[in-house]
């Protein structure tokens, strides 16, 4: 897997705070049935501070559910036929994407109601490093005579290059501190976009300033829960 020349990364930021739900738009699946997609691409980022079940909603059907338009719970609930689903998979907030644990079938009718973040991008830069991490922690068993160790946390970092601007979107103390999208891109197979991409915090902005060069800068992000690789 090499890195695609020319088309590195972009991040993408909630610059205006709006804001939308999506109740009704249908979701897409891949081949194998358990990885399931909103189909619209502007509401693919979900807010990360939403639930994953509304038990209010339990008693309804997704029918019933439609029929109450001015209902936008808080929470991000799943529907599998028009009934409610708590347990079995999983969501990915950062792509709009519903995985479940076990195949669902062609005449399966899966729906997402969620809250999702209208997003811009902010900016793009032409090299990139990813540093993957994972808290070891000793957990010796009695007996044993041998150190024995958990993984009991996972870390993802990524360092960013790009050209500086004195009134770009990163110059701004304000920004840093806010949550972004950044999308990482890679050259796997011909013709297929592939990329990781996950929610980070800007941990750092570094401003190079070499002799009979355009000045640079690189941002440090840290990821804000799970990173995802992608393609398509």
């Amino acid at each position: 897997m090499a890195v695609r020349a020319g088309r590195l990364g972009a991040i993408y930021a909630n610059v205006s705070g709006d804001e939308g739900f999506v109740s009704q738009a249908p979701t897409v699946p891949d081949e194998t049935y358990t990885r399931y997609q909103i189909a619209d691409q502007s509401m693919r980022y979900f807010k990360l501070d939403q639930g994953y079940t509304w038990a209010e909603l339990e008693s309804y059907t997704w029918a019933e559910m439609e029929s109450f338009y001015w209902i936008e719970p808080e929470d991000l609930a799943v529907w599998v036929n028009g009934s409610l689903v708590t347990s079995g998979y999983r969501v990915e907030s950062a792509g709009g994407v519903v995985v479940f644990d076990t195949p669902r079938s062609l005449s399966d009718d899966v729906r997402v109601s969620a809250r999702y973040a209208v997003v811009e991008q902010v900016g793009g830069f032409f090299d990139w490093s990813m540093d993957k991490a994972l808290a070891i922690e000793e957990a010796p068993e009695f007996g044993s005579g041998w150190r024995q160790r958990l993984a009991v946390l996972r870390d993802m970092s990524a360092v960013a290059t790009k050209f500086w601007v004195s009134d770009g979107f990163f110059e701004g103390l304000k920004n840093m501190g806010g949550l972004v999208i950044v999308v990482l891109y890679v050259d796997a197979t011909p013709g297929v976009l592939a990329r990781y991409e996950g929610y980070a915090c800007v941990e750092g902005v570094t401003i190079d300033t070499p002799r009979d060069e355009l000045v640079r800068s690189r941002i440090t992000f840290r990821a804000y829960g799970p990173w995802y690789y992608r393609e398509g």
